[in-house]
């Protein structure tokens, strides 16, 4: 569903976020009686509350539109929410509705489309929490859904903070990829897990979501102490509206990664502490994957196949089954283990090719089949399908970069660097062009171009430590040892652990006669890679020259 432009909702790829908007303060609620929900959208949200033993639910949407949108279209996965005898919709803007309204509520849920969207930041601001807390009851729960895409520490921090100057009893859980609830509670008791525990009956009543405990949910929560993760600063109000400024700004900045942001700060009740200790069992971690597996939201690699016994090996590949036949893979990645990457391919490839055969031949089912073929092996035919993907669209830059890419491991580097040239002409912003250029022409033997190629890459993503890895090696191809040991050492800033580039970083030394730090880097490479014999060989052959205080005539391979 768009609304003004923007996707505010769909019944795949925001499935988690919406049903567990609904789920969270339902389910920690001890009897959710009067619920309000501040934007409709598909109405999975509301939907999702209805499960629950409330006796009235308010549903306050401003568009009417997306009112008639929702009951058209949505109706099979938002449980009728509109036509539900507890449901009051109320078209009307919902801060005039929590202004005006003499209601109180046991939840608030609110889910208003991005603060940078015309007039929307007013729904995040001081006033607007202070009037949400008048209207809940004694035991109330607040829930505000808040995303990090498009979005940067500061403003994200920003809200952060505005919203525990009202709610300081608050809490930050992670509902999906890039999205987030702030849950501020009307008590000091936060999360009560014995509440849960008893609501998880109509939380398993979902037709959207799978429930296999609740438990696992613990794994969702980032933060309790949210005074000490946002810290001071700035607010956000009417008279001072910062975020109406500062949210568009950000528009395609790309995501923030809270981890980092996080990382040391996510302090948790001693009681939130103690369930997350008694649940980080391989159990509670299936069902965590069980439950993000039907939201659409793959965390296959938050457990290793090899610590499971056969029963939870089961499990875990009865999730993948279930994951790879409803929907289409984002990418093979998210497998951590090579079995269950075939089976997903083979599910996929069976699925695609039956899509084609019943709705016709589409340039995005070719690519992601050719894109399947690769995951099962199969690498003769992908290569047929990014052709066939390319004849029906010639501009399909994915099309040419997988194809490219493809042709780069079979050796075929004449029509590899061709392809990566065509995706040039289409895409001359990006670094990824330019730096698989760069690496044909370097395997080309060309490291003149590789350089050219690989440094234009660096200018527009200078994080990415394969194309300072890749311009190395093209400066030692060049005799360039002193750039050739810079480029190297800016990989390892950038991925410490990477045995490739101290190993690099090594023979590069050794051009330079520098036989200590040329040890130093081997001995690194195999301490990461104890395995790899070149290593090994090139390693024992610099210790020997040391030994005998000279330096041999042919140096390391």
């Amino acid at each position: 569903m768009y609304n003004s432009g923007k996707a505010d909702a769909s019944t795949h790829g925001d499935r988690s976020t919406q049903t567990l908007s609904a789920h969270i303060p339902l389910l920690f609620h001890p009897q959710a009686q009067n619920v309000m929900v501040l934007g409709l959208a598909s109405g999975m949200t509301p939907g999702e509350v209805l499960l629950y033993p409330v006796k009235k639910l308010d549903i306050v949407e401003i568009n009417e539109q997306v009112v008639n949108a929702s009951r058209l279209f949505f109706t099979p996965w938002n449980n009728d929410c509109l036509g539900d005898p507890r449901t009051r919709l109320i078209v009307q803007d919902g801060r005039n509705h929590l202004a005006l309204t003499h209601e109180k509520y046991d939840v608030i849920i609110s889910e208003p489309s991005n603060p940078w969207m015309a007039g929307l930041a007013n729904l995040y601001s001081l006033e607007f929490f202070q009037l949400a807390r008048r209207r809940l009851n004694k035991n109330g729960l607040f829930a505000q859904w808040i995303q990090s895409y498009e979005m940067d520490w500061d403003t994200f921090s920003l809200l952060g903070r505005t919203f525990i100057e009202v709610f300081p009893e608050s809490a930050l859980v992670k509902i999906g990829p890039v999205d987030y609830l702030l849950l501020g509670f009307m008590n000091s008791k936060g999360f009560d897990w014995q509440t849960a525990q008893k609501n998880l009956t109509f939380a398993r009543k979902s037709k959207n979501v799978t429930f296999p405990g609740v438990n696992f949910l613990v794994h969702l929560i980032l933060a309790e102490d949210l005074q000490a993760l946002f810290g001071p600063g700035l607010l956000h109000t009417d008279n001072r509206p910062r975020l109406e400024f500062s949210a568009p700004m950000k528009l395609f900045s790309g995501n923030i990664n809270l981890d980092p942001a996080v990382s040391g700060r996510h302090r948790f009740s001693p009681n939130t502490l103690k369930i997350f200790e008694a649940n980080s069992d391989s159990d509670t971690l299936l069902d965590l994957i069980e439950f993000s597996a039907s939201a659409n939201v793959p965390l296959f690699n938050v457990v290793r196949l090899h610590h499971l016994d056969s029963e939870q090996k089961a499990r875990y590949k009865n999730a993948v089954m279930d994951y790879c036949s409803q929907v289409q893979v984002p990418s093979y990645d998210i497998f951590g283990d090579s079995e269950m990457k075939a089976c997903c391919a083979e599910l996929q490839i069976d699925r695609i090719r039956q899509r084609l055969l019943t709705e016709g031949s589409r340039t995005v089912d070719h690519y992601n089949l050719g894109l399947s073929l690769i995951a099962a092996g199969l690498k003769d035919e992908a290569a047929r399908e990014f052709r066939t993907t390319i004849r029906l669209d010639p501009w399909h830059e994915g099309g040419h970069t997988a194809l490219g890419l493809l042709l780069a491991q079979t050796g075929k580097l004449d029509e590899a660097a061709r392809c990566f040239s065509r995706v040039l002409e289409m895409a001359p912003h990006k670094a990824a062009p330019y730096k698989y250029l760069g690496m044909v022409k370097l395997r080309q033997d060309e490291p003149a171009q590789a350089v050219t190629n690989l440094s234009k890459a660096l200018q527009l993503h200078s994080e990415d430590p394969v194309i300072f890895n890749e311009l190395g090696l093209a400066y030692l191809r060049q005799g360039n040892y002193r750039e050739a040991i810079d480029s190297f050492a800016q990989a390892l800033t950038k991925s410490p652990r990477d045995a490739e580039s101290h190993h690099n970083l090594a023979i590069a030394y050794y051009r330079l006669r520098d036989l200590q730090k040329a040890r130093e880097h081997f001995l690194a490479a195999l301490q990461i890679d104890p395995a790899n014999a070149d290593t090994r060989y090139n390693l024992e052959k610099i210790e020997k020259q040391i030994s005998v205080g000279k330096s041999a005539s042919v140096g390391p391979d």
